[in-house]
């Protein structure tokens, strides 16, 4: 097939991460070529030919080529237009860039880039044909054929209006079958060439084109001809009503200006079901105020459980005699005993093996908590658990239940477990089981012991009070004793001896009057006994007792503490819970603090303001510190693929 102006066999395209090799043209449409592409990856010593989809803006009603066959030209009166279609492209391609990573059945696209005078952006190569090719080869697909290809594209679908975006060009040859391993084919919508983006409001962001250029007969519905102004995601229904009709019929539908319920009723199969020839003939109709309004609503009316599911239908609950395979035994469900909001509650067993004065073998019994919220999970026939669609509240909420049970916290390792083996709680089967041995208790680690309180400094002793109390009452007896005998040389008088000896008296009352410790404790201070014709005696000299007693004990010299490092102040820090300190060691660039402060934010209480302060330290923390937090940030729902979740 001839393709006018698309770049020829060899072209090498030089804007994007790569050298582009054209190798085919893979198809045009009215805005765009779309090219299969090689390029040489390099993955250390290796070097790898990968292919890639390029699609180039390129709008075939005013644009050619110039003599060198590669750069893009148009007449000068459509300048404006030009300007305006290349906008939309690039527009194009950055959305795609951000939606496709919502869904895996949407083309996913790398990266976007100007060259010729034009521009183009680079997408996953699909190996395999499309949905039309393969109905061409095959011939009309059973209910339940059609259902399994059918059912991704509407969640796909779903996705992209999300993003208040509409298709508008859903019909087989826009959805890519790529082949796997095992056989199976995956969906995949492409060429969102004449997409419409619209605001809050539902007005278009977009400058208007002639949509009625790129409606696809029999897939477009009647007012879509005239040009789509509002958000309508009733109009993409119709396509894909159209879709499932092409599949179970084997052919397009009629235009839809020709076709009405009668038409369609009587083409499909006789064997089709009840509510599937009900879902397309809604999804088809003709007044759009009268059809499927949402592709929600349609896949409401495709309930078609048993055609779509993966397995048969099973029930919700293990069945007795399952064995679950934990992180260190292996545990047996004997009965189910509760359902939760968020998990299964299970009475189990395991035999341990252990002898026990000779070859009896010890039953132990445990209670399992299975993760399984009904309407989020389905229970597969090999009794896995299927996720339909993500729930962080319901997985915050177990994984506390699990702390509680247990007091443990499960990390990246999916897997953790106490001393003793009583608690675990590990991933299997596609979800989360939290084991508690019967009878067991949840070894909490000790709180620290608390230093037994100093007491204050011991007051005083009494002692140097009543030494002082002495030594004052000996220097009255002697000031008295001087002044009688010193100053007049008059003879002591046996009156005046009493009177002092009455004060030397009165101060060793003062002394008896504490009680025998104390004065054990305490040097006795004797007013002197002085004989006229004796002189003073010298003081003698204290035994090394007594020295020791009166002598104060020599204090060091304090010795100057060196200035603590950064390392230390951080283990000090660590060691103490001081998280203050540890902010202010994490904000002058200390990495290991940033890392401790991301584990204590993200192990503290589930609160959104603590998760983002995990984050936030997380991101200049040390690699392994890093990707330990980001992994329980992943799991606890704040992140999802590596952002955070804005609420």
């Amino acid at each position: 097939m001839k393709y006018e102006y698309a770049l020829t066999k060899g072209t090498v395209l030089q804007g994007g991460k790569y050298p582009y090799r054209i190798e085919e043209v893979l198809g045009q449409g009215s805005y765009g070529i779309t090219y299969k592409v090689s390029a040489e990856v390099s993955f250390g010593n290796i070097t790898n030919k990968i292919y890639f989809a390029v699609k180039e803006n390129f709008t075939k009603k005013y644009c050619s080529r110039k003599a060198d066959g590669v750069t893009m030209k148009f007449p000068a009166e459509f300048a404006s237009d030009v300007e305006r279609d290349l906008e939309d492209f690039l527009t194009e391609g950055k959305r795609l860039n951000k939606i496709c990573k919502s869904s895996k059945n949407i083309v996913k696209v790398n990266e976007t880039w100007q060259e010729n005078d034009t521009a183009y952006y680079a997408m996953e190569f699909i190996d395999g044909g499309s949905l039309s090719d393969f109905v061409i080869s095959k011939g009309r697909l059973s209910e339940k054929e059609a259902l399994k290809i059918f059912m991704p594209i509407l969640e796909a679908v779903s996705s992209v209006h999300q993003y208040r975006l509409l298709h508008l060009d859903i019909k087989p040859e826009n959805i890519m079958l790529e082949r796997q391993n095992d056989g199976q084919f995956t969906p995949i919508l492409i060429d969102f060439g004449i997409t419409l983006h619209f605001d809050q409001s539902g007005s278009i962001t977009k400058t208007s084109k002639d949509h009625s250029i790129g409606c696809s007969d029999g897939y477009a519905p009647i007012e879509q001809y005239s040009g789509i102004n509002q958000f309508a995601p009733e109009v993409d229904v119709y396509a894909l009503g159209a879709v499932l009709y092409y599949m179970l019929v084997g052919h397009d539908p009629m235009r839809s200006i020709d076709c009405n319920a009668k038409k369609i009723d009587a083409n499909l199969p006789v064997e089709t079901s009840s509510q599937v020839r009900a879902a397309i003939l809604h999804a088809m109709n003709a007044l759009r105020d009268e059809r499927t309004q949402s592709v929600n609503d349609f896949i409401a009316e495709l309930e078609v459980k048993e055609v779509i599911k993966k397995e048969p239908p099973v029930k919700d609950e293990l069945p007795s005699g399952t064995i679950v395979k934990g992180g260190y035994v292996d545990y047996q469900i004997v009965h189910v005993k509760s359902i939760g909001d968020c998990y299964i509650e299970y009475g189990a067993t395991r035999y341990t093996g252990e002898q026990h004065g000779g070859n009896a073998t010890q039953k132990v019994t445990y209670t399992i908590y299975e993760y399984f919220v009904k309407g989020i999970h389905q229970r597969l026939k090999d009794t896995k658990v299927e996720q339909i669609y993500p729930n962080p509240e319901a997985r915050k909420a177990f994984l506390k239940l699990a702390e509680q049970k247990t007091g443990l916290k499960l990390g990246r390792n999916s897997h953790v477990a106490d001393d003793s083996h009583n608690h675990e709680v590990f991933k299997a089967n596609g979800t989360y089981y939290i084991v508690v041995k019967d009878g067991s208790r949840i070894e909490r680690p000790e709180p620290p012991h608390p230093e037994p309180p100093v007491p204050d400094p011991a007051p005083v002793s009494n002692k140097w009070m009543i030494i002082g109390a002495a030594v004052i009452g000996a220097f009255v007896a002697f000031f008295i004793w001087m002044t009688n005998n010193g100053s007049t040389q008059k003879p002591i008088s046996e009156s005046d001896q009493e009177d002092t000896f009455a004060v030397s008296m009165n101060s060793e009352a003062t002394q008896e009057s504490i009680s025998d410790t104390i004065r054990e404790n305490t040097i006795a201070v004797e007013t002197p006994k002085m004989p006229e014709d004796e002189s003073p005696r010298p003081a003698q000299k204290p035994t090394p007792q007594e020295e020791t007693k009166t002598s104060p004990a020599k204090q060091p010299d304090p010795v100057v503490q060196p200035e603590e490092t950064d390392e230390q102040i951080y283990s000090r820090a660590l060691k103490d819970g001081d998280w203050i300190t540890m902010r202010k060691l994490a904000s002058k660039g200390h990495t290991a603090a940033c890392g401790a402060l991301a584990k204590h934010y993200v192990t503290s209480s589930a609160t959104p303001e603590n998760y983002k302060q995990a984050y936030n330290w997380a991101l200049c923390a040390p690699d392994a510190d890093k990707k330990d937090v980001m992994a329980l940030l992943e799991l606890y729902g704040f992140l999802v693929n590596g952002k955070p979740v804005v609420e």
